[in-house]
């Protein structure tokens, strides 16, 4: 799960997902919901990284 200005993405239960919420407190509960069932936000250091190795790989080619 990947977390973004009350979106979160991911994958789960051999399914991508994509699901925005109008505000923290549906956002956080969401986040919540995802813990429990053993799912946890990447670190955004973590992130960053792996955006810019697939912004690289793609420019490349």
């Amino acid at each position: 799960m990947i977390d973004s200005n009350f979106i979160l993405y991911g994958y789960y239960n051999n399914e991508y997902f994509e699901e925005g919420y109008d505000d923290e407190e549906s956002y956080q509960q969401a986040i919540q919901r995802f813990r429990s069932v053993g799912l946890n936000a990447f670190q955004p250091q973590n992130i960053n990284s792996l955006l810019q190795t697939i912004i690289s790989e793609v420019a490349q080619n």
